[in-house]
């Protein structure tokens, strides 16, 4: 439940430190942070649902938030895919929070809490981190112990970085192994992305059609893990950081707005390339910036 927030000196490790001593395991560490900051807005949405149709047919309402995520996957995965590398990092981060959010939806209308520990044990066996629940939780249970542990490695930001990054595209469903399974449009979705770096505009089309699908896949991949579980969550020993303060809420609104404006300056500064005039280039940079830095501040909105 949301009272198994750490407390005392049990506490998860915090996210830089965190990734600093063991970027390996930056998907864990990552949903950690995540979770906490997207529950509770997605448990009020639930409360609200309950209250305005209370006879909701799961099924149906777990289909419309698919297609929904899925839509909103497309704008980003376009995003991600274009020459505008300016607006790549927080589409990504739009991606991933939208992703977690959808299958925490899922969750709360089959009836499990999503602020709830356990949430993070199911996100990362839905997601394909880990076979099975208690692979899961064991990962999480050490996190901490890793990050803090006496006599532990540290590497240097650098490497660190570089090793957690590596990671990220694995994070929202990217891939490039489907030349030799995934049948067809998988193989062809792998080279369009790959010719893409040649010829930019075909990663527009590319990654918004294979961030839709692996969207779409998360999304019907958590109706399928929820719908055959029963009973209530088990005890994982699994610990939430607490939420956001309001305070940290508003600075970390203004680091993202700050970060919008350095990033549409330095789009207007660099060259950007492209098969047209710059000013167009430069319009659709500006407008894809705008747009995806706001949705990335409505998904994180506050949820304490």
């Amino acid at each position: 439940m949301a009272s198994d927030v750490a407390d005392g000196g049990n506490q998860p490790p915090r996210l830089v430190r965190g990734l600093r001593h063991d970027p390996h395991h930056a998907p864990e560490l990552l949903l950690l942070h995540a979770v906490p900051q997207l529950s509770p807005q997605v448990r009020r949405w639930h409360a609200s649902l309950l209250r305005r149709h209370p006879q909701t047919d799961v099924d149906k309402l777990a289909a419309k938030i698919i297609r929904r995520a899925t839509a909103q996957a497309r704008w980003d995965g376009g995003v991600t895919g274009s020459s505008f590398y300016f607006g790549m990092p927080p589409a990504i981060a739009s991606l991933y929070c939208r992703q977690v959010m959808t299958v925490l939806q899922i969750a709360a209308l089959f009836g499990y809490d999503p602020t709830d520990p356990a949430r993070l044990v199911d996100l990362l066996v839905i997601q394909g981190r880990h076979p099975d629940a208690e692979a899961a939780s064991v990962a999480l249970r050490a996190l901490g112990a890793t990050a803090g542990g006496d006599g532990h490695h540290v590497l240097n930001p650098f490497t660190a970085l570089r090793h957690a990054l590596r990671q990220v595209p694995g994070m929202v469903g990217m891939r490039f192994n489907a030349f030799r399974r995934g049948g067809p449009v998988n193989g062809m979705l792998s080279v369009a992305k790959v010719a893409s770096y040649l010829v930019p505009v075909l990663g527009i089309p590319a990654w918004a059609i294979d961030q839709a699908r692996a969207t779409r896949k998360l999304g019907n991949d958590a109706v399928a893990f929820y719908a055959v579980r029963t009973g209530p969550d088990p005890e994982f020993g699994v610990l939430l950081p607490p939420p956001l303060k309001p305070r940290t809420r508003r600075l970390y609104t203004g680091a993202v707005v700050v970060l919008g404006v350095l990033l549409a300056i330095l789009a207007a500064v660099l060259p950007l390339g492209g098969l047209t005039e710059r000013w167009t280039v430069l319009v659709f940079a500006e407008l894809f910036l705008a747009v995806t830095l706001g949705r990335l501040l409505w998904v994180t909105r506050a949820g304490g």
